[in-house]
């Protein structure tokens, strides 16, 4: 059973997705702390666009830097 991942999408190149995961407490020093990780998702069938909020999965290497898989969109954004 893979694990689920969460992010926002920021930046969109083919289908090829950068997405931005947060975690918001740390153990050493005991408060919440912003880390952001940038981290890139292929999207097979061009789903998701800027600002969208996603689930992804691990899988095996598609590309050289690309180790994950879009799972679903989550929440698209209305772009005016």
């Amino acid at each position: 059973m893979n694990k689920f991942f969460f992010g926002r999408v920021i930046k969109v190149k083919g289908k090829i997705l950068t997405v931005i995961t947060k975690v918001n407490y740390s153990n050493v020093y005991k408060k919440n702390v912003l880390i952001l990780k940038k981290k890139k998702v292929f999207d097979l069938f061009n789903q998701s666009l800027y600002g969208d909020y996603i689930a992804y999965i691990k899988c095996r290497p598609i590309k050289k830097t690309v180790f994950y898989i879009l799972n679903k969109v989550i929440e698209k954004i209305k772009l005016v």
